[in-house]
């Protein structure tokens, strides 16, 4: 063999990583130190021969890129279509376990938490506030329930000078819930009331018993239960009412259902139920259809209270309204019970379209 084929035999070509150009170079002897156009080293990062070494694919850290690449080329027309990716299939494998791992992880982080703080995103500030008073409100709830008689339980309600007289008196007349079992949390949220910020709670308590406690801060910044709200409480008893005792005129938290209404969706008739305190999903005793005229301010007190409970909106962003009843409001009324042997009821005034102990209607104006 010539010495010239012998040197265009160990001949291979270059490819400059600065700029671009093609050179030829004596195979073996490494890697050109400048590139004969640009003068420049032609590689661009030694890192690529390491790599290349890595993955069984180079022979010598001293080879350059594109020495590397001229190489492979012919070695690959040797092989099989599919052993220049061998390689690949561990580091995929691997890949694919590290994602599974992680997403098992994140999935088991999530869900350890109890039904509500699994679910909190604790980047605004109602998490935050909810989060941090969790426990304290649950501790609220036990201690509360604990407690036999009104004048202990005072210590956790709003307002417990005035709230002591309606709570003997209705405590005396009503069936109360006493705590054998620790309160198991169904709701939790934040709400915004005129009073300012409200946590708004649901407890599942036994098998089947739910009570519902909105806590406020007081004038010394403690949460306080709403006592009203939970007990559902009214001025007078429900079906004793009904059944003509008592004073004509008094004050109820009651449930609402439309009997019926005008050609635009006003109401214009409705049925009044008692609720429960500890079974909201069910209702007590009914009253006969009470005839309301729509274009009264009660009629469209009404009217809007329902449209929001149909598109699913709870007052103040309330969540509690949702194990209500289908279809039936919550409402404050002010009644008046008309008639001798037939009984009638006229709505005097909404109070409010909630249970809160504040009298705010609870709609937009």
């Amino acid at each position: 063999m010539s010495e010239e084929a012998e040197s265009a035999e160990n001949a291979g070509w270059f490819h400059c990583g600065k700029c671009g150009a093609l050179f030829g170079a004596e195979m073996g002897a490494g890697v050109p130190e400048v590139c004969p156009v640009c003068g420049m080293d032609p590689v661009v990062s030694h890192s690529e021969v390491v790599f290349a070494q890595a993955a069984g694919e180079a022979e010598s850290p001293q080879k350059s890129s594109s020495g590397f690449n001229n190489e492979r080329s012919q070695r690959s027309s040797k092989r099989s279509p599919g052993d220049g990716k061998g390689w690949l299939i561990p580091f995929v494998v691997i890949w694919v376990l590290v994602l599974v791992v992680l997403a098992v992880a994140v999935k088991f982080f999530q869900g350890s938490g109890d039904l509500t703080e699994g679910a909190i995103d604790f980047g605004n500030q109602e998490s935050k506030l909810l989060a941090e008073n969790l426990h304290l409100l649950k501790d609220e709830v036990e201690q509360y329930f604990a407690e036999g008689i009104p004048e202990r339980r005072t210590e956790f309600v709003l307002n417990p000078g005035e709230t002591l007289r309606r709570m003997v008196g209705f405590e005396q007349a009503n069936q109360f819930v006493s705590a054998e079992e620790e309160p198991e949390r169904l709701i939790a949220g934040v709400i915004e009331t005129p009073r300012g910020k409200g946590i708004e709670t649901v407890w599942k308590i036994g098998t089947s018993r739910k009570v519902e406690a909105l806590f406020l801060r007081d004038g010394e910044g403690e949460w306080k239960m709403d006592w009203a709200n939970m007990v559902r409480y009214s001025e007078k008893n429900w079906p004793l009412y009904l059944g003509g005792e008592g004073e004509d005129l008094a004050e109820f938290r009651l449930l609402a259902r439309r009997r019926s209404g005008d050609l635009s969706g006003n109401v214009s008739s409705v049925v009044l139920l008692g609720p429960r305190m500890d079974h909201p999903g069910e209702v007590g005793a009914s009253s006969p259809e009470v005839v309301v005229e729509p274009d009264s301010r009660v009629g469209r007190a009404l009217t809007a209270a329902f449209r929001k409970r149909e598109a699913g909106e709870g007052v103040y962003g309330s969540e509690a309204f949702t194990l209500d009843p289908r279809g039936m409001i919550r409402v404050r009324l002010r009644l008046l019970r008309e008639g001798e042997s037939e009984k009638s009821f006229l709505i005097r005034e909404v109070v409010a379209c909630h249970w809160y102990d504040f009298d705010d209607l609870g709609l937009e104006d």
